[in-house]
This record gives structure tokens, sequence and C-alpha cells, in this order.
């Protein structure tokens, strides 16, 4: 039922990411939905959950939008198992703000590493961190209150009567 549930997500993920963000963006700056999910996703599910999970939906956003094939998936990989063993060591109860300010922190430390990596040379640091990728970060923060209450709702009917609890 996971693997379902992660797909329609995946392909609802795509085509908005691809599409409808334009609607919604803020100064020209878009959140990432895929860095959302995983993070989300991954502080309710185990380590192993969130590598997979994230390791998938990077190679199709690698497929999709991606500059350098791969690094999107690695990226989403580590995220999703990092977050989710932080999750499961520090953190015993995920309030939606707790989920926010992970959000935030891996969002920063995920866009630094992808920015350096895809662009090395090629721009003027400070401009792109002030102007993209902070605002980009803070939009991802806020953005995951809706992905937050949806994850745990799923997580809550879907998961629980099955004995495949996530959280």
């Amino acid at each position: 039922m996971k693997v379902a549930v992660h797909g329609i997500f995946l392909a609802f993920f795509l085509i908005v990411q691809a599409t409808w963000l334009e609607a919604i963006a803020v100064f020209g700056v878009k959140p990432n939905l895929f860095i959302i999910y995983i993070v989300t996703l991954s502080c309710f599910c185990s380590k192993k959950e969130g590598a997979i999970t994230g390791f998938f939906f990077g190679i199709m956003l690698d497929f999709v939008i991606g500059k350098a094939l791969g690094l999107n998936a690695v990226l989403l990989l580590a995220l999703g198992f990092l977050t989710a063993q932080f999750c499961e060591k520090v953190i015993r109860k995920n309030s939606v703000l707790i989920v926010m300010l992970i959000t935030l922190i891996t969002s920063v430390c995920y866009e630094l590493f992808y920015y350096v990596v895809s662009f090395v040379g090629d721009l003027e640091f400070k401009s792109v961190f002030f102007r993209t990728l902070l605002p980009e970060c803070i939009y991802n923060s806020l953005m995951t209150l809706p992905v937050y209450f949806v994850i745990k709702k799923l997580s809550n009917r879907l998961w629980v009567d099955k004995g495949e609890i996530i959280g």
C-alpha cells in the first residue's frame, strides 16, 4: 500500500512541480515539493523507507528537470535517510513546527550542495544565496504545513490498521 501511495504522490508532484508551481512562485522562487515530501515522510518512517523513497523521487526529478543525472537521486536518498535517522534518534514526537524547522535546515543543506555542484564558478554565491536559495528554503518550510497534515492523516488511516505504522 505504501508503494502505491508514494507512486501517486510522485506522479502528482512531477506534474505540479513542472507546471502549476509557476502560478504560486514568489519573486520567481518556487518550492521544491520533492524535498518537502521526502523530509516530511522521513519524519514518520524508517531510514530504509526514507532512503528508498528519496532515491526514486530524486531519479524521477533528475529525468524531468535535473541538470546532472543522479545528483537529485543521491541528494534525496541521503536527505531521506539522514532525516529519518535524526527523527528516530532525537525527536520522539513530530510536531508540525519541528518538521517545518527540519525542512528549512535540510532545504538549506540540499540547495547549498546542489548549487555548489551544479554551478561551480558560474554564479556569484552571495547573490544566489539571498535571491534564490534562502527564499526557496523558507518557502519549502512554509509549504510543509499542508503536506505534513496529509502524510500524518495517511499514516494514521492507511498504515496503522495494517501494522505498517510510520511515525
